[in-house]
């Protein structure tokens, strides 16, 4: 096999002092395309299984929790209850907090207004984390 190589090698004018770094260089390609193939069907199974469908479903974490959160979670509650009030986007909203977590439930009058109450709820001090179970009308 090698022999065929070099004798096409030869005939392309290849000077066979660089057999070597031609053949250094064909390796190189061919393990890059290995490895990209190898990323697109991990990516593709991936898809297929629905794993990252529901990662993207997922609200990114909090870049940081307090140990020893400064609001209680009534006072958190009160304060988003009043807001959501306040803006009469929303029907019958409400917040309740356990642990940090907000949950938003109710009616919002937009698709946007349920963004933006969730987006509220994530930067009132002392939240962790958000669930919106808010429907839209």
């Amino acid at each position: 096999m090698v022999e065929k190589l070099e004798k096409r090698i030869k005939a392309a004018s290849i000077p066979s002092n660089r057999l070597p770094l031609c053949l250094l260089a064909f390796v190189f390609i061919a393990l890059a395309a290995n490895v990209t193939l190898a990323q697109e069907a991990k990516n593709g199974a991936r898809l297929e299984n629905g794993s990252e469908e529901v990662a993207e479903a997922l609200p990114d974490a909090p870049e940081k929790v307090d140990v020893k959160p400064v609001a209680r979670d009534e006072e958190i509650e009160d304060r988003l209850n009043e807001i959501l009030a306040a803006t009469k986007r929303f029907e019958a909203a409400d917040a309740k907090v356990e642990n940090g977590v907000v949950f938003l439930s109710g009616t919002a009058n937009e698709e946007e207004f349920k963004g933006w109450a969730t987006d509220l709820a994530s930067n009132t001090q002392d939240v962790a984390a958000v669930v919106n179970r808010m429907t839209v009308k």
